[in-house]
């Protein structure tokens, strides 16, 4: 019998092989209990003041939560939210003690951003929304079928509310090409969003098929706490990936030629401080708007740079190297914008500490052994 001239070779390992990171308990642990923390702070709980929703966004189309401005949630609410966070850094019915905050975050940020646009700690409410779906997340496909249908409903009917909402719309469409345009752009960002939430579905079922069958939500092991710190870099990264994307959108893919008009909107935003707080502008802005106006090229590949970084924000899923030099990045250009622009971004740069750079794993990182 003849054997094989030659036996097939084994498939080169492919780069981009994202999987969950291997992170140990300790790792884990540190992380839970540091997002806690963020989460927790990132609330607005001081909601006397926002007793209008003049703006209205997202669930504030359906439900009025002006109540909230009446009925402040006070140290007994805020009691029950540390205490049932304190059993989610313990690990103990994670989906179960992360919703009171969940639930409080959303309300109240909805609230927030319908008065006056605050998007600085949007994020961290993403984040916790991707863990509460990871660990109250049903095995069943069929179910999770389902439950992904209604999700992107939800998402439809949303974005149906937004276009319905467009100027022209209810005037028997007679600016007819302006409301397309708005339109198309309304449908194209919840596009992006659904993708996300397909994409975001679809990992976690994929890693969950692989957990052992004792593995539950009420008492989860490393692995589900694994995936779910995987669903928070996937949801942080993904915030960063649309941010670019609708920047491109709304300029119509023109962003960098248009970063010298960015003078306008640095001096606006520094002045709208002042007359808000009384905080004088800096003695920096001036040279900085010039220094915009004077060297465009300049400007453009400094805030293009910054644009490069959100849309290829998704590397950091590679491995846990890349991950760390990704928050790093992340952060620097957070410090950049804070200064050059005077917009502040703690929580996002908290969360890219916290997520991407994972301290207490840093050893692992950069040891010989660091497959993820």
């Amino acid at each position: 019998m003849s054997m094989p001239s030659s036996l097939p070779k084994p498939r080169a390992k492919v780069w981009w092989q994202p999987a969950v990171f291997d992170y140990s308990q300790l790792e884990a642990f540190v992380m839970r209990a540091a997002f806690a923390f963020l989460l927790f702070y990132s609330i607005k709980w001081e909601t006397a003041p926002y007793k209008t929703q003049r703006n209205p966004t997202g669930l504030a189309h359906f439900f009025d939560f002006t109540w909230l401005a009446e009925h402040p949630p006070g140290p007994l609410w805020q009691g029950v939210c540390i205490l049932s966070l304190v059993l989610y850094v313990l690990g103990l019915l994670p989906a179960l003690t992360l919703a009171p905050t969940l639930a409080s975050a959303i309300m109240i940020g909805t609230l927030v951003t319908s008065k006056a646009m605050h998007h600085s700690w949007q994020a961290v409410t993403l984040i916790a929304l991707a863990q509460f779906l990871v660990y109250a997340w049903p095995r069943g496909r069929q179910l999770h079928r389902w439950v992904l249908g209604l999700i992107l409903a939800a998402i439809a009917g949303i974005a149906f509310r937004e276009i319905s909402l467009l100027p022209g719309f209810a005037m028997a469409m007679k600016p007819f090409f302006s409301w397309l345009g708005h339109a198309l752009n309304t449908l194209i960002h919840f596009t992006i969003i659904g993708f996300i939430v397909g994409f975001l579905a679809s990992e976690i079922n994929r890693a969950k098929s692989g957990l052992p069958a004792e593995a539950a939500p009420l008492r989860p092991g490393l692995p589900l706490h694994r995936i779910a710190i995987y669903a928070s870099t996937v949801t942080f990264a993904a915030s960063y990936v649309v941010c670019g994307i609708v920047k491109l959108v709304n300029s119509d893919f023109q962003w960098i030629q248009k970063v010298p008009y960015l003078s306008v909107q640095l001096l606006k935003s520094n002045w709208d401080g002042y007359y808000d707080s009384l905080v004088p502008v800096p003695e920096w802005l001036d040279k900085v708007t010039q220094g915009i106006v004077d060297h465009p090229h300049l400007a453009r590949l400094i805030f293009g740079s910054g644009l490069f970084v959100e849309l290829f924000a998704f590397v950091v899923l590679i491995n846990r190297r890349w991950a760390f030099v990704g928050g790093l990045v992340i952060i620097a250009m957070h410090l950049s914008i804070s200064k050059i622009m005077d917009l502040h971004f703690e929580y996002h740069m908290a969360a890219a500490l916290i997520l991407l750079m994972n301290v207490p794993g840093l050893m692992k990182t950069f040891g010989r052994a660091s497959a993820c």
